[in-house]
């Protein structure tokens, strides 16, 4: 009697495992898209590049560096950029062009416009995937191998005359824009911005004279 009933509390235990033993199942795993991940930092690597003139002149540089952003409120954020740039530099009325080397120190404020709608909506998390106005000091140091100290116009040869020298120089600038930031794909965003910008009194005969162009690609690594 005794075997028959461990017999059958055996056979039970066997068929029906005690409560708290755990089988092996297969498991979903979700993986988020970067575009909704919240962030209140990030730090990108990114090519930039620049197009400006001052009313003479052409500005175009191309160049890399970094960009460290921070969230100040949930709309609104700071951010620094220190690129290198090579710039092309040509003059409007002569056929004259070179290129020298530039460092840019770049501090940004930036208020995200629809950021709040597209979380809403649901095309993006609490991070910096928005349009945005930005207004931003910056600061761009020059190694020029040359600079033009006069320009005169040589009647005998019918050609301008420059007279050049080598220069360090720092020109402080103050921009203003309206500007787009998308993640396009995975860790990779696209950032252009456009505006007016203020150096020193501009030639109001050209109100293009003010303007700027500045697009990045940036990759963010943290």
């Amino acid at each position: 009697m005794k075997t028959y009933a461990f017999s059958i509390i055996l056979s039970l235990l066997v068929i029906h495992p005690p409560a708290y033993s755990q089988s092996k199942s297969d498991t979903v795993e979700f993986k988020i898209q970067k575009k909704f991940i919240d962030r209140k930092m990030a730090w990108y690597l990114n090519v930039t590049g620049l197009l400006m003139n001052t009313g003479r002149e052409d500005f175009f540089g191309v160049g890399g560096g970094t960009t460290v952003e921070k969230k100040l409120w949930n709309s609104s954020s700071i951010s620094a950029s220190l690129n290198l740039f090579h710039v092309s530099h040509d003059l409007w009325f002569m056929n004259n062009s070179s290129g020298y080397t530039s460092l840019n120190l770049d501090l940004n404020y930036r208020y995200y416009l629809n950021l709040k709608n597209r979380m809403r909506t649901g095309l993006t998390g609490n991070n910096f995937n928005a349009n945005y106005i930005v207004l931003a000091p910056y600061f761009l140091f020059f190694y020029k191998p040359y600079r033009s100290n006069s320009i005169q116009w040589d009647f005998e040869k019918g050609e301008w005359i420059i007279k050049t020298s080598r220069k360090i120089e720092l020109q402080p600038y103050l921009k203003v824009g309206y500007g787009i930031q998308r993640s396009i794909w995975k860790d990779l965003y696209v950032d252009i911005n456009s505006g007016f910008q203020i150096n020193q009194l501009p030639d109001f005969d050209d109100p293009f004279s003010l303007m700027y162009l500045n697009f990045n690609l940036k990759y963010i690594i943290k």
